[in-house]
């Protein structure tokens, strides 16, 4: 909308003002490894660490993200975006690269620097860069947040996919998520439904 430009701009020009802004990308696979402790910082330090939804909160989240990012490392499949004032990381983006698409996994800015948006103008800066390199399409993944639907107005249906290590204790959990639910569809339900007519019940 005209609005949500005029804010960004607004921001960037107040911001500029006070404070040298750069964009940082780091793709090396030495530079990837030094910068994620940073990352998960930043990411834990507005609302998702008090929260306690941050990366940071959970070690085996931490230990996942961290080795997510030495695996794209090694392939050139991974962008760490920080935006910096005056040589302070204020906002970041930790986003997957495959050929001409990239996707967001995880955003975060300084609280401090809320009244700049910081991820807003971040993710402005990003896109410049990234479509200018030859990314034709950027995905914001998860949910169509309200946040997300200012930059688009297009959407995607997207499906979960979950893996488990071989195992008793993953099968177990496996069977509690799933193989239960569909026992139940199955002869419970099912039975219930033809019994009185009545449609399925959804789950």
């Amino acid at each position: 909308s005209k609005k949500f430009k005029a804010n960004i701009s607004y921001n960037e020009k107040k911001l500029n003002k006070l404070h040298d802004m750069t964009l940082i990308e780091i793709r090396n696979q030495d530079d990837i490894n030094r910068s994620l402790d940073k990352f998960f910082l930043i990411e834990a330090a507005a609302w998702k660490g008090s929260s306690g939804t941050a990366i940071s909160c959970f070690e085996e989240v931490k230990d996942f993200y961290r080795d997510l990012a030495i695996l794209a490392g090694e392939n050139d499949w991974i962008s760490i975006f920080f935006l910096k004032a005056d040589g302070k990381e204020i906002a970041a983006d930790y986003c997957l690269r495959y050929k001409k698409v990239m996707s967001l996994q995880k955003t975060g800015y300084d609280l401090a620097y809320s009244r700049y948006s910081p991820g807003v103008l971040l993710k402005k800066m990003v896109f410049e860069r990234i479509f200018n390199d030859g990314i034709y399409k950027y995905d914001l993944l998860g949910e169509c947040d309200k946040w997300k639907m200012k930059w688009t107005c297009c959407t995607q249906e997207s499906a979960p996919i979950r893996l488990y290590k071989k195992g008793t204790y993953p099968t177990m959990i496996y069977w509690l998520q799933f193989g239960m639910k569909n026992l139940l569809k199955r002869y419970v339900l099912d039975g219930i439904s033809k019994f009185s007519g009545c449609g399925k019940p959804r789950f």
